[in-house]
């Protein structure tokens, strides 16, 4: 009996920290690895328009967050035929917000890019942004993962 309600204090111990640790996160600048974290706020602004997203083919992980919130995740991103794309699943809540405010910031190997979001309606650039993925991350993209096109947003004045 004394073993259980030490093994059911330390249970308690570590959900109490994990969801400190969780909160906590939400002041960072950025997300800490696969945890969500705050608004980026550092970083050198990209103001230039990018044409050519082709730097991000050997870029594995970027971090996203939408205009409209004051979190961020991180994220892959894919090059394929001109363009960079994000995915998400439908799991994922941050891209029903998307469709509300598609303006985001990016922020790759330290600087941050002003884009907008359009998701990829087209089941066959879908599957071809999918192939490019799948060999990218050496990992199946299930047709479940949709993905957004990104493109470079113009700031306000």
């Amino acid at each position: 009996m004394k073993l259980l309600k030490i093994v059911a204090h330390s249970l308690v111990g570590v959900l109490v920290v994990a969801v400190l640790g969780l909160i906590v996160t939400k002041f960072f600048d950025g997300p800490l690895g696969p945890l969500p974290g705050g608004a980026l706020r550092s970083g050198e602004v990209v103001t230039a328009a990018v044409d050519d997203w082709s730097f991000v083919t050997d870029v594995e992980l970027i971090e996203l967050q939408l205009v409209a919130e004051n979190q961020s995740r991180t994220i892959g991103i894919v090059f394929d035929d001109g363009a960079a794309y994000v995915s998400s699943t439908p799991a994922a809540y941050w891209h029903r917000k998307v469709e509300t405010v598609a303006d985001a910031w990016l922020r790759i190997e330290g600087r941050r890019y002003p884009v907008v979001l359009s998701r990829v309606q087209e089941p066959a650039r879908n599957a071809a942004i999918r192939t490019v993925a799948t060999a990218k991350y050496a990992a199946a993209i299930t047709p479940d993962f949709f993905f957004f096109r990104v493109e470079s947003r113009a700031l306000d004045a």
